[in-house]
């Protein structure tokens, strides 16, 4: 059952599709993200991105998380949407929320040292110290772009404080 060519949502069929599991392979394999399937335009999660980002620099971090929260759905393969979503989860000192976020983020580009460096953060200000050392030396490991030296910084500071 191919949904595409019908132009109806499998959301909507009106028999229950058999082998559940095998459907949500079809359907990810066929729409890929749930932003496809509903038509939300790439201009409107642009636009949504930009709003979460401006309440998040507001400190309104509730308002930010709903948004980064709503865009992890329509696009969970979208890196900077959970980086988003974990640092409002840090901000309102949801430390194992916003770890689990910035896991999602690795995840996507294990090679990225960021989400390292803000999950270890995170883990520091949960006290837990020895989970956060070799961490913060992968970070360093991965941190061998141009663009990672602010971050490779970070991680040296941290390092020395755990010392």
């Amino acid at each position: 059952m191919t949904h595409k060519s019908s132009k109806i949502s499998p959301l909507f069929v009106s028999k229950k599709p058999e082998g559940t599991a095998g459907d949500l392979v079809t359907f990810f394999k066929e729409y890929g993200i749930i932003k496809e399937l509903l038509g939300i335009s790439d201009q409107c999660v642009v636009s949504l991105y930009a709003l979460g980002h401006q309440m998040y620099q507001a400190s309104k971090y509730k308002e930010a998380e709903q948004i980064f929260s709503l865009l992890c759905l329509f696009n969970h393969l979208e890196r900077k949407y959970w980086l988003g979503l974990g640092a409002v989860k840090q901000m309102q000192k949801e430390y194992e929320k916003a770890i689990e976020a910035y896991g999602y983020a690795v995840l996507l580009d294990y090679k990225e040292p960021d989400a390292h460096l803000y999950g270890a953060q995170c883990l520091l200000a949960l006290g837990k110290k020895k989970e956060t050392k070799p961490i913060l030396q992968n970070v360093l490991e991965l941190s061998i772009k141009k663009e990672h030296q602010d971050i490779k910084e970070k991680a040296k500071s941290f390092l020395a404080i755990l010392q």
